[in-house]
Protein backbone atom coordinates (compact mmCIF):
# COMPACT_ATOMS: atom_id res chain seq x y z
CA UNK A 1 0.00 0.00 0.00
CA UNK A 2 1.13 3.43 -1.13
CA UNK A 3 0.47 6.84 -0.04
CA UNK A 4 -2.02 8.51 -1.88
CA UNK A 5 -3.90 11.85 -2.42
CA UNK A 6 -7.20 13.01 -3.55
CA UNK A 7 -7.44 15.72 -5.88
CA UNK A 8 -9.67 16.64 -9.46
CA UNK A 9 -8.20 18.12 -12.45
CA UNK A 10 -9.12 21.60 -12.73
CA UNK A 11 -9.27 23.07 -16.35
CA UNK A 12 -8.28 26.20 -18.27
CA UNK A 13 -10.71 25.43 -21.28
CA UNK A 14 -14.46 26.75 -20.66
CA UNK A 15 -16.97 23.96 -20.76
CA UNK A 16 -14.90 21.12 -19.88
CA UNK A 17 -14.70 19.20 -16.98
CA UNK A 18 -11.95 16.69 -17.66
CA UNK A 19 -9.10 15.95 -19.90
CA UNK A 20 -7.52 17.78 -22.91
CA UNK A 21 -9.04 16.99 -26.28
CA UNK A 22 -9.77 19.75 -28.41
CA UNK A 23 -8.08 22.24 -25.91
CA UNK A 24 -5.44 23.87 -27.35
CA UNK A 25 -3.49 26.40 -26.18
CA UNK A 26 -3.22 30.10 -29.06
CA UNK A 27 0.38 30.29 -27.80
CA UNK A 28 3.57 31.05 -30.29
CA UNK A 29 3.93 27.35 -29.61
CA UNK A 30 1.40 25.28 -31.60
CA UNK A 31 2.51 22.16 -29.75
CA UNK A 32 1.78 23.46 -26.64
CA UNK A 33 -1.40 22.12 -24.84
CA UNK A 34 -2.96 24.18 -21.55
CA UNK A 35 -5.58 22.18 -20.15
CA UNK A 36 -4.23 22.57 -17.16
CA UNK A 37 -1.36 23.33 -15.46
CA UNK A 38 1.02 22.01 -12.28
CA UNK A 39 -0.36 23.68 -10.02
CA UNK A 40 -3.67 23.30 -10.22
CA UNK A 41 -4.49 20.19 -12.30
CA UNK A 42 -5.66 17.44 -10.70
CA UNK A 43 -6.03 13.60 -11.79
CA UNK A 44 -9.42 11.44 -11.94
CA UNK A 45 -6.93 8.22 -11.31
CA UNK A 46 -6.34 10.03 -7.99
CA UNK A 47 -9.77 9.57 -5.97
CA UNK A 48 -8.78 5.87 -6.09
CA UNK A 49 -5.59 6.33 -4.44
CA UNK A 50 -5.62 5.53 -0.15
CA UNK A 51 -4.80 8.61 1.46
CA UNK A 52 -1.78 8.60 3.83
CA UNK A 53 -4.32 9.14 7.05
CA UNK A 54 -5.47 5.88 5.43
CA UNK A 55 -3.13 4.15 5.23
CA UNK A 56 -1.90 4.57 8.48
CA UNK A 57 -5.54 3.31 9.94
CA UNK A 58 -4.89 0.14 7.64
CA UNK A 59 -1.39 -0.73 9.20
CA UNK A 60 -2.58 0.34 12.33
CA UNK A 61 -5.32 -1.98 12.38
CA UNK A 62 -3.30 -5.15 10.77
CA UNK A 63 -0.97 -4.38 13.48
CA UNK A 64 -3.43 -4.75 15.78
CA UNK A 65 -4.67 -8.12 14.86
CA UNK A 66 -1.37 -9.49 14.81
CA UNK A 67 0.23 -8.27 18.65
CA UNK A 68 -3.49 -10.52 19.58
CA UNK A 69 -2.29 -13.18 18.10
CA UNK A 70 1.44 -12.77 19.08
CA UNK A 71 0.80 -13.04 22.58
CA UNK A 72 -1.40 -16.22 22.41
CA UNK A 73 1.88 -17.45 21.98
CA UNK A 74 3.85 -15.69 24.49
CA UNK A 75 5.31 -12.90 22.56
CA UNK A 76 3.84 -9.12 23.63
CA UNK A 77 5.25 -6.35 21.64
CA UNK A 78 3.35 -3.17 22.16
CA UNK A 79 1.91 -1.22 18.38
CA UNK A 80 4.22 1.78 18.51
CA UNK A 81 2.31 5.25 18.49
CA UNK A 82 3.72 5.95 15.00
CA UNK A 83 4.17 3.32 12.38
CA UNK A 84 4.99 5.05 9.54
CA UNK A 85 7.49 7.50 10.84
CA UNK A 86 5.33 10.55 9.87
CA UNK A 87 3.98 11.84 6.49
CA UNK A 88 6.43 11.73 3.19
CA UNK A 89 7.94 15.47 2.69
CA UNK A 90 9.46 14.36 -0.38
CA UNK A 91 9.67 16.06 -4.42
CA UNK A 92 6.88 15.27 -6.38
CA UNK A 93 8.79 14.51 -9.13
CA UNK A 94 6.48 12.58 -11.92
CA UNK A 95 7.94 15.12 -14.63
CA UNK A 96 11.26 16.08 -12.89
CA UNK A 97 12.00 18.80 -10.86
CA UNK A 98 8.78 21.32 -11.98
CA UNK A 99 8.47 23.43 -9.02
CA UNK A 100 10.03 26.90 -9.51
CA UNK A 101 9.77 27.91 -5.46
CA UNK A 102 11.65 24.69 -4.34
CA UNK A 103 14.09 25.34 -7.11
CA UNK A 104 14.79 28.51 -5.62
CA UNK A 105 15.07 27.68 -1.88
CA UNK A 106 16.39 23.75 -2.12
CA UNK A 107 17.34 23.18 -5.89
CA UNK A 108 16.77 19.67 -6.28
CA UNK A 109 17.25 18.46 -2.51
CA UNK A 110 13.90 17.10 -0.79
CA UNK A 111 12.24 19.18 1.55
CA UNK A 112 13.09 16.40 4.08
CA UNK A 113 14.71 12.79 3.95
CA UNK A 114 12.46 10.19 2.82
CA UNK A 115 11.04 8.16 5.60
CA UNK A 116 12.67 5.00 6.34
CA UNK A 117 9.50 2.65 7.33
CA UNK A 118 10.27 0.62 10.31
CA UNK A 119 7.22 -2.35 10.30
CA UNK A 120 5.44 -3.37 13.56
CA UNK A 121 7.23 -6.80 12.63
CA UNK A 122 10.48 -6.11 12.63
CA UNK A 123 10.42 -5.01 16.30
CA UNK A 124 9.77 -8.75 17.06
CA UNK A 125 12.35 -10.56 18.16
CA UNK A 126 13.75 -13.54 16.16
CA UNK A 127 12.95 -15.93 17.74
CA UNK A 128 9.28 -15.39 17.11
CA UNK A 129 10.06 -15.12 13.23
CA UNK A 130 8.45 -19.14 12.82
CA UNK A 131 4.95 -17.69 14.51
CA UNK A 132 4.93 -14.34 12.96
CA UNK A 133 5.35 -15.45 9.65
CA UNK A 134 4.11 -19.59 9.91
CA UNK A 135 6.99 -20.17 8.15
CA UNK A 136 9.59 -23.08 9.88
CA UNK A 137 13.21 -21.10 9.75
CA UNK A 138 14.66 -24.79 9.88
CA UNK A 139 13.15 -25.26 6.68
CA UNK A 140 12.21 -22.15 5.01
CA UNK A 141 8.68 -24.53 4.54
CA UNK A 142 5.19 -23.33 6.27
CA UNK A 143 3.99 -24.45 9.02
CA UNK A 144 1.48 -27.10 8.39
CA UNK A 145 -1.65 -27.16 10.15
CA UNK A 146 -1.15 -30.09 12.38
CA UNK A 147 1.65 -28.59 14.43
CA UNK A 148 1.27 -28.88 17.50
CA UNK A 149 1.25 -25.07 18.62
CA UNK A 150 -1.91 -24.18 16.38
CA UNK A 151 0.51 -21.57 14.36
CA UNK A 152 -2.21 -19.89 11.97
CA UNK A 153 -1.72 -20.45 7.88
CA UNK A 154 0.80 -17.79 6.94
CA UNK A 155 1.80 -17.00 10.69
CA UNK A 156 -0.06 -14.01 12.99
CA UNK A 157 0.99 -11.62 10.10
CA UNK A 158 -1.55 -12.99 8.11
CA UNK A 159 -4.21 -13.64 10.03
CA UNK A 160 -4.10 -9.49 10.69
CA UNK A 161 -4.25 -9.28 6.78
CA UNK A 162 -7.17 -11.37 6.42
CA UNK A 163 -9.05 -9.78 9.05
CA UNK A 164 -8.26 -6.48 7.36
CA UNK A 165 -9.52 -8.13 3.84
CA UNK A 166 -12.69 -10.01 5.21
CA UNK A 167 -15.55 -9.61 3.23
CA UNK A 168 -13.50 -8.94 -0.25
CA UNK A 169 -12.81 -11.66 -2.83
CA UNK A 170 -8.99 -12.10 -1.92
CA UNK A 171 -5.86 -10.23 -0.01
CA UNK A 172 -4.94 -9.03 -4.31
CA UNK A 173 -7.87 -9.23 -6.16
CA UNK A 174 -7.56 -6.06 -7.98
CA UNK A 175 -3.30 -5.46 -6.44
CA UNK A 176 -1.98 -1.74 -6.51
CA UNK A 177 -4.85 -0.88 -9.29
CA UNK A 178 -4.73 2.73 -9.49
CA UNK A 179 -1.18 2.53 -8.82
CA UNK A 180 -0.16 0.68 -11.30
CA UNK A 181 -2.64 2.54 -13.89
CA UNK A 182 -1.07 5.79 -12.53
CA UNK A 183 2.32 4.72 -13.57
CA UNK A 184 1.27 3.59 -17.29
CA UNK A 185 -0.45 6.98 -18.07
CA UNK A 186 2.62 8.77 -16.54
CA UNK A 187 4.65 6.06 -18.93
CA UNK A 188 2.05 6.51 -22.37
CA UNK A 189 1.79 10.39 -21.63
CA UNK A 190 5.90 10.34 -21.60
CA UNK A 191 6.62 8.77 -24.77
CA UNK A 192 3.47 10.99 -26.42
CA UNK A 193 4.59 12.88 -29.36
CA UNK A 194 3.71 16.08 -28.29
CA UNK A 195 5.32 15.28 -25.09
CA UNK A 196 8.80 14.15 -26.80
CA UNK A 197 8.69 17.51 -29.02
CA UNK A 198 9.12 19.82 -26.03
CA UNK A 199 11.27 17.40 -24.26
CA UNK A 200 13.63 18.58 -27.50
CA UNK A 201 12.60 22.68 -26.58
CA UNK A 202 13.41 21.96 -23.31
CA UNK A 203 17.28 20.27 -23.95
CA UNK A 204 17.97 23.18 -26.34
CA UNK A 205 16.81 25.39 -23.64
CA UNK A 206 18.93 24.17 -21.16
CA UNK A 207 21.97 24.25 -23.72
CA UNK A 208 21.59 28.22 -24.23
CA UNK A 209 22.51 28.07 -20.70
CA UNK A 210 24.72 25.77 -20.68
CA UNK A 211 23.19 22.60 -19.75
CA UNK A 212 23.32 19.43 -21.30
CA UNK A 213 19.85 17.25 -20.67
CA UNK A 214 18.69 13.71 -21.31
CA UNK A 215 15.53 13.24 -19.73
CA UNK A 216 13.88 15.98 -17.12
CA UNK A 217 13.71 12.62 -14.79
CA UNK A 218 17.24 12.07 -15.41
CA UNK A 219 18.29 15.35 -14.64
CA UNK A 220 16.74 15.43 -11.07
CA UNK A 221 18.30 11.82 -10.28
CA UNK A 222 22.11 13.46 -11.90
CA UNK A 223 21.83 16.24 -8.94
CA UNK A 224 20.22 14.12 -6.25
CA UNK A 225 22.98 11.79 -6.92
CA UNK A 226 25.55 14.66 -6.20
CA UNK A 227 23.97 15.99 -3.42
CA UNK A 228 24.21 12.97 -1.37
CA UNK A 229 25.44 13.88 2.06
CA UNK A 230 25.09 17.47 1.70
CA UNK A 231 22.50 19.11 3.62
CA UNK A 232 22.04 22.49 1.52
CA UNK A 233 22.37 23.26 -2.29
CA UNK A 234 25.05 25.22 -3.50
CA UNK A 235 24.44 27.90 -5.93
CA UNK A 236 25.60 26.01 -8.83
CA UNK A 237 22.89 23.50 -7.66
CA UNK A 238 19.97 26.10 -7.26
CA UNK A 239 21.02 27.92 -10.88
CA UNK A 240 20.52 24.58 -12.54
CA UNK A 241 17.73 23.54 -11.04
CA UNK A 242 15.50 27.36 -11.79
CA UNK A 243 17.20 27.17 -15.46
CA UNK A 244 15.67 23.15 -15.66
CA UNK A 245 11.74 24.97 -14.70
CA UNK A 246 12.24 27.65 -16.49
CA UNK A 247 12.95 25.60 -19.63
CA UNK A 248 9.91 23.36 -18.62
CA UNK A 249 7.35 26.39 -18.71
CA UNK A 250 9.09 28.37 -21.47
CA UNK A 251 9.29 25.53 -23.57
CA UNK A 252 5.53 24.39 -22.66
CA UNK A 253 6.63 20.55 -22.17
CA UNK A 254 5.26 21.15 -18.17
CA UNK A 255 1.76 21.99 -18.89
CA UNK A 256 1.40 19.94 -21.58
CA UNK A 257 2.94 17.45 -20.29
CA UNK A 258 0.70 17.70 -17.19
CA UNK A 259 -2.46 17.58 -19.59
CA UNK A 260 -1.48 14.87 -21.96
CA UNK A 261 -0.72 12.76 -18.73
CA UNK A 262 -4.73 13.29 -17.63
CA UNK A 263 -5.56 12.42 -21.09
CA UNK A 264 -4.31 8.92 -20.78
CA UNK A 265 -5.55 8.83 -16.93
CA UNK A 266 -9.21 9.75 -17.93
CA UNK A 267 -8.85 7.14 -20.96
CA UNK A 268 -7.35 4.59 -18.12
CA UNK A 269 -10.27 5.36 -15.88
CA UNK A 270 -13.10 4.96 -18.38
CA UNK A 271 -11.25 1.53 -20.27
CA UNK A 272 -11.37 0.63 -16.59
CA UNK A 273 -14.04 1.44 -14.84
CA UNK A 274 -15.57 -1.54 -13.84
CA UNK A 275 -11.96 -2.91 -12.07
CA UNK A 276 -11.71 0.53 -10.65
CA UNK A 277 -15.61 0.47 -9.02
CA UNK A 278 -14.59 -2.78 -7.40
CA UNK A 279 -10.98 -1.61 -6.18
CA UNK A 280 -12.77 1.56 -4.39
CA UNK A 281 -15.37 -0.78 -3.00
CA UNK A 282 -12.76 -3.27 -1.76
CA UNK A 283 -10.94 -0.13 -0.03
CA UNK A 284 -14.17 0.78 1.52
CA UNK A 285 -14.81 -2.44 3.04
CA UNK A 286 -10.88 -2.63 3.73
CA UNK A 287 -11.22 0.77 5.82
CA UNK A 288 -14.36 -0.18 7.33
CA UNK A 289 -13.04 -3.95 8.79
CA UNK A 290 -10.12 -1.57 9.90
CA UNK A 291 -12.53 0.76 11.79
CA UNK A 292 -14.14 -1.89 13.43
CA UNK A 293 -10.80 -3.76 14.62
CA UNK A 294 -9.51 -0.47 15.97
CA UNK A 295 -12.73 0.39 18.03
CA UNK A 296 -12.69 -3.33 19.53
CA UNK A 297 -9.08 -2.60 20.80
Amino acid sequence: MRVRWTRWLMVACVGLTVGVSGCTSQSQNSDVVTAGSYKTAVYPLDQYRVSYEQLTTLTRAVAVVTQKCMRRFGFDVPVPANLSNGKFQGMDDRYGLADADHARTLGYHDKKPTPVEVTYESRFPLEATAVLQGVDPTTGQPIPATDARGVPAGGCRKEGIRALFAGTASESANGDLAEDLIRDALKRSTADDRVQKLIKKWQECGKKAGYEWSTPHNVRVDWSNKSIGTPKPNQEEIDAALTDVRCKNESGLLDTWVSVNVEFQKKSQETNSEKLRQYKAENDTHLKNAATILTAG
